[in-house]
């Protein structure tokens, strides 16, 4: 249909029309005009798909691709899908005779007369970048017996205006939709939807309720309808009670909600940040409550309360009206670039019509036509119209970046060449890079905004040759994207163990629990980590809520795993380096300070899962074995082994037991010269010396009773570890590698000059220069630096600190005090004792 008074060829929306009526067949025909508005969960889309099916033939355009797939689908399960034909611009499946059209409403195909035709959430006419296309078909679309317009009340107003003989039909929310206030995520119930305006966002947020509650789907605008059902299908199918999605959610995907919590009040529209508009809120809250089950709603934390007036109007839907509506003339004139400019810029026919201004094809357009290699091919209405329709295809990775208008640019030139269309092979090299399923979420995402252009590319009449077959090559391409999407996002944001563990279970109850011989815990044949000793160790990831889930369920486990320890032998348990107390090879407990360092007493290990009541039947039984463990550390010197002693015997061993079982001998040389001989005789069967210098057992100098005293000493000083000491029970050391001095003296080592000597060593070192001495000046012997496990020189300064004066020819004597020093007498001794050996 011409403008009025010239005879050119006009568009609607960039595409040759039939479909708007002549004023005469309008008038002949008057199709009943309806519209029923309400808030969401009204059944407004469902009484408009009854209606359609209804009739011989119908139309209905939606505003989502997504929303269109999940109507399409249920029309096909009601009339078969030979019989319904799905169009959006991106994707087109049409049987030979369709006799229903579901659409995008931007793809809505005007040259199809229709019985009926119904247009959904028409408040979108005021939306700044879409509106305008809402507008249009408000204006025009019309089917031939009954037009139904669905959306919010707040539209009714303007809506009258436009179409005055349109009957308004208010329908009340199906259940009631109330405030339920701020939560922060860990209280959000089973079955909420969080709401957010970014895919970081989103992310960010599923990650959180995957560590915390095991999981949830995912659903963005970018997604495709495949990667968007399986993902709304784990929901449905509660793998996962929770679900994030972007404000799409808002425009009638269709799920089993309870709560919608909002995680952010404002959003950025394309064009800047803002904060939401009250209807914008409802229509996302009022995803809560499906048919007559109510819902709620409430801001997430850190979001402070909602105002008490928005919070009214949103549980009773009434917000002002709609002041505006965008618009744009569709009748386009193609005559000249200047009349194509002029038709866009047409003034809308009524004031409460606001001029669409910078929408993208008009901005691509301009862009384009800057290009001398553009400019150069539309000098004719055929080359305007045709980049024109170029300019319409949506940049699906939004923002019309210079790599989409390069697209476009490219595209042009090519179906203005020699072949008006796209050849098979600049397109197969354009399609093949994007056929990679391999990649993260976001690359997956991008790609997929590709692979949807050149589907719209695909599905554009004449402009690809062998369109059928790039249609299906591009549709295979997005499944694959949107499968290995899918998977990326449920690996990424679903723990499985988790999610089927808790969709078993309301809140509070536990599970029957397993544990294998080796100490894995299964929870109904899932695998959900380690029970080591008392102390439960959840696989990588098992989040909060599930790990409460398995704890509740240990508790008995716990219970008898308490009640062995407690019967164990005492030669069960093991006390590491670092005083930790092992059963069944896993830490139970710790040493700790007692009343004496060789009384020491015992803690049960932090454990989450051990109540007040097990860890004090632990604690009793940990001090018990490791009093038992000293016992047997000491042995020799227990009250047992020194009953044949006397009085000074039985002191001795207490002094040698206090002292780790080592004493100076000048610190308890009373109690030594108290010992009977039959004393002696039986501290000697105890392997206990009475050596010149120093008191011992000989037994605990062996390495492993070395480091068993060296955890007494750490403990009794209530420290977290000891000093460094060497496994194999050196006979001496540097003064430097074992510190501080008290550390080294109970582990049985005396100072001797530069170095700590082990006292059975030194004991033997002296008697060796006791005897060595009684035949007067002495060479070092050999065999003494092997004895401390030192060189010459090292062994040089022990014999100086033992009183050994060495002269000028290497020979050793005694040095006395001057007190005992008597110089003849001394000195002919040693040369008597020389001459004699000299003559041996």
């Amino acid at each position: 249909m011409g403008r009025p008074g010239r005879g050119r060829t006009v568009m609607l929306g960039g595409k040759r029309s039939s479909f708007v009526m002549s004023p005469s067949r309008e008038a002949d025909r008057r199709p009943a005009v309806e519209a029923i508005l309400g808030p969401t969960n009204t059944g407004k889309t469902h009484l408009a798909v009854e209606r359609m099916i209804a009739h011989r033939s119908g139309m209905i355009g939606l505003p989502l691709r997504l929303l269109a797939r999940e109507v399409y689908d249920r029309v096909v399960g009601e009339v078969g899908e030979g019989a319904v034909a799905l169009v959006t611009g991106e994707e087109k499946r049409i049987p030979a005779a369709p006799r229903f059209h579901v659409c995008t409403v931007e793809s809505m195909p005007w040259e199809k007369e229709v019985d009926f035709l119904a247009v959904d959430e028409v408040q979108l006419a005021e939306h700044d970048e879409r509106g305008h296309i809402f507008t249009d078909r408000i204006l025009r679309a019309r089917g031939r017996t009954e037009t139904l317009f669905l959306g919010s009340g707040t539209i009714e107003g303007l809506l009258r205006r436009l179409v005055p003989e349109v009957a308004v039909q208010t329908r009340p929310r199906l259940s009631t939709l109330s405030y339920a206030g701020p939560r922060k995520l860990h209280q959000l119930p089973p079955r909420t939807a969080v709401v957010a305006f970014s895919a970081a966002d989103v992310y960010e947020i599923a990650e959180r309720l995957k560590s915390r509650h095991g999981g949830a789907a995912v659903v963005l605008g970018a997604l495709s309808p495949r990667a968007r059902n399986a993902q709304v299908a784990l929901y449905q199918s509660r793998e996962v009670h929770y679900i994030v999605a972007t404000d799409a959610i808002g425009m009638g995907l269709n799920m089993d909600v309870d709560h919608v919590a909002i995680a952010s009040l404002r959003k950025f529209d394309g064009r800047q940040f803002r904060d939401l508009h009250p209807a914008e809120l409802a229509q996302i809250a009022g995803r809560a409550g499906r048919f007559r089950a109510d819902g709620t709603f409430g801001p997430m934390s850190p979001l402070s309360p909602l105002p008490e007036a928005l919070v009214a109007a949103v549980e009773s839907h009434l917000f002002p009206p709609i002041a505006q509506m965008r618009y744009r003339e569709s009748r386009l004139d193609f005559s000249t670039v200047a009349d194509l400019r002029a038709s866009l810029a047409a003034s809308p026919p009524h004031p409460f019509l606001k001029r669409q201004r910078g929408a993208d094809d008009e901005r691509a357009f301009g862009e384009l036509l800057e290009r001398n290699s553009i400019q150069a091919e539309t000098g004719d209405e055929e080359g305007i119209r045709l980049l024109w329709e170029v300019c319409g295809i949506p940049d699906f990775a939004g923002g019309m970046s210079l790599e989409h208008l390069n697209l476009l640019g490219e595209l042009f030139t090519q179906l203005r060449g020699p072949a008006s269309e796209v050849p098979a092979d600049w397109i197969a090299r354009r399609i093949e890079p994007i056929d990679d399923p391999i990649g993260d979420c976001d690359g997956l995402i991008d790609r997929m905004a590709a692979i949807r252009t050149w589907s719209y590319i695909a599905h554009r009449p004449g402009w690809v040759r062998g369109a059928g077959e790039w249609q299906e090559r591009a549709r295979e391409v997005e499944d694959r994207l949107s499968d290995a999407l899918h998977d990326r996002l449920t690996q990424r944001f679903v723990d499985r163990r988790a999610s089927i563990l808790l969709a078993k279970r309301p809140r509070g109850e536990s599970c029957e629990l397993k544990i294998a011989g080796d100490d894995r815990v299964e929870a109904d044949g899932i695998d959900v980590g380690t029970l080591k000793g008392l102390v439960f160790e959840p696989i990588e990831g098992l989040g909060p809520s599930v790990r409460a889930l398995v704890e509740r369920g240990l508790v008995p486990h716990l219970e008898a795993r308490v009640t062995e320890l407690e019967a164990a032998e005492s030669s069960a348990f093991h006390i590491d380096h670092h005083a930790w107390i092992h059963w069944k090879g896993a830490p139970v407990g710790r040493l700790v300070k007692g009343e004496s360092p060789v009384r020491p007493s015992a803690e049960a290990i932090e454990s989450e899962q051990l109540d007040g009541a097990m860890r004090d039947r632990v604690r009793r039984r940990l001090r018990a074995a490791a009093l038992d463990h000293v016992e047997e550390l000491f042995a020799p010197l227990s009250r047992p082994a020194s009953e044949a002693l006397g009085a000074a015997g039985r002191g001795l061993c207490y002094r040698l037991r206090e002292g780790f079982g080592f004493a100076r001998r000048k610190n308890i040389k009373e109690l030594i010269r108290s010992l009977t001989e039959q004393d002696r005789r039986t501290l000697s069967r105890l392997d206990i010396r009475l050596g010149a210098k120093n008191v011992f057992v000989r037994s605990l100098l062996r390495p492993a009773s070395m480091q068993a005293r060296a955890v007494l000493w750490t403990v009794a000083r209530g420290l977290e570890d000891h000093p460094e000491v060497s496994a194999e029970s050196p006979p001496s050391l540097p003064l430097a590698a074992l510190t501080p001095a008290d550390f080294a003296r109970a582990l049985g080592y005396a100072q001797a000059g530069p170095r700590w000597i082990r006292v059975d060593v030194l004991e033997r070192v002296a008697a060796l220069l006791r005897r060595l001495r009684k035949a007067g000046e002495f060479v070092l012997p050999e065999e003494i630096p092997s004895w401390l496990g030192c060189d010459r020189s090292g062994a040089i300064g022990v014999l100086k600190s033992l009183g050994y004066a060495l002269d000028a020819q290497g020979r050793f004597d005694l040095r006395l005090p001057p007190s005992r020093q008597r110089p003849h007498l001394g000195t002919k001794r040693k040369k008597v004792g020389l001459e004699r050996l000299g003559t041996r």
